[in-house]
């Protein structure tokens, strides 16, 4: 697997706790278990975009980009920032576009190192 992208090394951080330890209060166990849940669930989220777009079901990737997006934020994913932007808003003529495609990879590229990174920081 490659684990380097466009701007984003293997050993750069591509999330920030800050706002999940401010909601966990400072509790390590719930923290771990929000970090656990992102795990679980983003990546079936993307997987879900994933889909959409090789069925060409705007509506339904437009959804999921709206549902993770808010997620993304709390830990401050940045990285994906604009891709999950423009997909949230995409419109039926964009969907099937190379540039749809690029940022789809890169958003799917961006969580499996995000995955990865908090794998080993809850380890």
């Amino acid at each position: 697997m490659n684990t380097t992208l466009e701007n984003a090394s293997p050993i750069e951080k591509l999330f920030d706790l800050d706002m999940i330890n401010k909601f966990c209060r400072g509790d390590i166990n719930l923290t771990k278990k929000m970090i656990q849940v992102f795990i679980k669930d983003i990546p079936i989220s993307v997987e879900e975009i994933k889909q959409a777009y090789r069925e060409s079901d705007f509506i339904k990737m437009k959804k999921t980009a709206h549902r993770i997006k808010p997620v993304l934020s709390m830990y401050s994913i940045v990285k994906v920032g604009k891709e999950i932007e423009v997909l949230e808003m995409i419109d039926q003529e964009d969907i099937q576009t190379a540039e749809t495609e690029l940022k789809i990879n890169k958003l799917d590229n961006i969580i499996n190192l995000v995955t990865q990174q908090m794998t080993t920081y809850i380890s």
